[in-house]
């Protein structure tokens, strides 16, 4: 009787151990709140060896344990229980540290200029410059820095993983504008230096800019609703981070604390604000832009309209 008992709980092994590997893909992130489930995994599994050789031992004792089905068993245990143990090590280790860079971050150095294009009398964006000093080199980039404006500018920021893809995709989303690096062409991400300070240098304009070529060649976002955007209130936050493989480090926060301290531009706007005024139809005819086709934007088209002078 015994050994059909041993028969189907080995069944049962191979299908929770094809079902834990299955789920394990699901999870194949890192962070430490994975990393829980991974150890819960392992210590599942754990549990059914423990059965297993418990089975065989109250059966026929010690000797039991040298037959084939027993090792196979053993087997079928071990391989789930070293990737969830392995991969719950790595989470914690990923995750300690990307604690110890984040705590060891600092902006200095930070500077502001206005941006001006020539014909344009009035600058149409800003430069963030400054130098971050860090501790450790993970693999990854910079995502350049969007910023939030308007009254429930830090509010939003509080999600900023969430906020950064939602409150850009268009110029003013539930009155709140957005200066960001134009989406188009796609430019190279800055990565750590190898050094304890990396130099970072970000030109960011009204989200309305939507693919920038040079000043004399650019599109815009569909005209409507640019054309009426307006920005509410005077607060401003930024929207930033670190892509590290599947991890996205935050340092929004960090760069919005230099904003509220150290900014000349984005405490009062009153010299960024006219800038979304600058990027519509009407100011870009004044200043002798026509409409134009530019071919690396074509399969844009339906998302922009395109502007060039002479």
């Amino acid at each position: 009787m015994y050994a059909f008992y041993k028969a189907v709980v080995f069944v049962l092994l191979c299908v929770f151990a094809i079902l834990g590997l299955g789920a394990a893909l699901l999870f194949d992130k890192e962070g430490l709140p994975v990393s829980l489930f991974y150890f819960g995994g392992a210590l599942f599994f754990l549990v059914l060896f423990y059965g297993w050789f418990w089975l065989y031992r109250r059966e026929q004792g010690e000797q039991a344990r040298g037959k084939a089905l027993y090792y196979l068993g053993v087997a079928v245990i071990v391989a789930p229980f070293a990737y969830y143990f392995y991969n719950g090590l790595l989470g914690v280790a990923q995750a300690a540290r990307i604690a110890i860079f984040t705590d060891s971050l600092a902006i200095t150095n930070y500077q502001e200029s206005l941006i001006a294009w020539p014909g344009i009398d009035a600058p149409v964006g800003v430069r963030l410059e400054f130098d971050l000093q860090h501790r450790l080199h993970p693999p990854g980039y910079f995502r350049s820095p969007r910023l939030l404006i308007g009254d429930q500018a830090h509010e939003r920021a509080a999600n900023a993983a969430q906020a950064y893809w939602e409150y850009c995709t268009e110029p003013v989303v539930d009155g709140i504008a957005c200066m960001m690096a134009p989406l188009w062409p796609i430019s190279s991400q800055p990565a750590l230096a190898q050094g304890k300070v990396t130099h970072l240098s970000f030109d960011i304009y009204p989200s309305n800019l939507y693919y920038f070529e040079s000043p004399d060649r650019l599109c815009l976002r569909r005209r409507f609703p640019y054309a009426k955007a307006g920005v509410e209130g005077e607060a401003a936050a930024a929207l930033w981070h670190f892509a590290a493989g599947t991890e996205n480090i935050e340092l929004s926060q960090l760069l919005s604390d230099v904003l509220n301290n150290q900014s000349t531009l984005f405490t009062e706007l009153k010299v960024v604000r006219p800038m979304f005024a600058r990027f519509q139809y009407e100011a870009l005819e004044a200043a002798g832009y026509e409409a134009c086709e530019i071919k690396n934007a074509i399969r844009f088209s339906d998302q922009g309209e395109c502007f060039c002078r002479l």
